[in-house]
């Protein structure tokens, strides 16, 4: 993949979306998250609507990863793919809104709204989201 890394560049240099977007995965993936956070924002700046890009990029902004952490903001970009986000991607950001709702992050806390946002995140196929939705019976 090393040998693949400068043409990606390249192609993000040259503004193509999905080279800029995997440059930032392959950033995240290293560690480099302040590089992985240019490249999602840059994304998004382009096309607002690259969800995955605002799904990478909320997860970096509720850690603080290499940009300041903001559990609000994180949660409404959350909310945003949820809404918008083609269905895989939209079952992945309602499992993360479940967690939101289940520990009170960027939101107030209700296990009811955790419940119904984990059932969606189970339709749509998330792999963990039947054990967490389990565990909120016995939190």
């Amino acid at each position: 993949m090393d040998a693949a890394l400068p043409y990606l560049a390249k192609a993000a240099e040259m503004g193509d979306l999905t080279a800029c977007f995997n440059l930032g995965v392959l950033a995240q993936q290293r560690q480099g998250y302040k590089h992985a956070v240019d490249c999602f924002a840059s994304v998004l700046e382009r096309a607002p609507d690259y969800h995955v890009a605002r799904l990478e990029l909320a997860r970096h902004v509720m850690h603080g990863w290499a940009i300041e952490k903001d559990e609000k903001r994180a949660f409404r970009m959350m909310q945003e793919v949820a809404e918008k986000g083609d269905p895989e991607l939209a079952a992945t950001a309602w499992a993360n809104l479940g967690i939101f709702h289940k520990n009170g992050m960027g939101t107030e806390q209700s296990l009811p709204e955790a419940r119904r946002c984990l059932e969606k995140a189970v339709k749509g196929g998330v792999p963990e989201a039947p054990a967490i939705l389990k565990n909120l019976g016995s939190d």
